[in-house]
């Protein structure tokens, strides 16, 4: 049964329905990386992320040191990106919000 048919079920019998999210929603969270990055501690770290519950994506720029992570805020979000982040590789990283105004200005504007 999809939302629509839960909230018509609803409305049948009586009652108001309202739908204030149907678990659809999605955030992109832009992170920088800091530390000594190669190819293979970023894969480290991908994986480690792709294996979050609620992480649906994850991008990776070695040039700028940007993970891009597209999840569902109602599973998971920010500081247990940052955690798993800063946990790989012996703790050598350091994951902060990635700039506004960075290399990329264009994806200010669509993130806002």
């Amino acid at each position: 049964m999809n939302h629509n048919q839960l909230i018509e079920a609803i409305e049948d019998t009586g009652f108001e329905a309202v739908l204030i999210s149907s678990g659809e929603d999605r955030s992109n969270i832009h992170l920088k990386v800091d530390g000594v990055l190669t190819h293979s501690s970023m894969a480290m770290i991908e994986t480690s992320l792709q294996a979050l519950l609620g992480v649906v994506n994850v991008e990776i720029n070695l040039v700028v040191h940007r993970i891009s992570i597209t999840c569902k805020p109602d599973q998971t979000g920010l500081r247990i990106f940052i955690q798993v982040i800063e946990s790989v590789g012996s703790r050598r990283f350091k994951a902060t919000i990635f700039p506004e105004g960075g290399r990329e200005p264009h994806k200010q504007d669509e993130i806002k």
